[in-house]
């Protein structure tokens, strides 16, 4: 008998295993803007923009 998705067994990468999610860096996006709406980021030699909208949302460019 062919085996359907439904049985077929699931494995999660080795990393999301173990890795639990308090063990990821934060930090609050008030802290990063500084009072501001727009941070520059530097990333491999290029900067990306970061800002925060009205709405209250992020938004990164190139």
């Amino acid at each position: 008998m062919a085996e359907t998705l439904s049985t077929l067994p699931i494995q999660l990468p080795k990393t999301a295993a173990k890795a639990p999610s308090t063990a990821l860096p934060k930090i609050s996006s008030d802290r990063l803007f500084s009072g501001g709406n727009i941070l520059l980021i530097e990333h491999n030699g290029i900067d990306y923009v970061l800002r925060k909208t009205r709405n209250g949302k992020l938004i990164l460019t190139k």
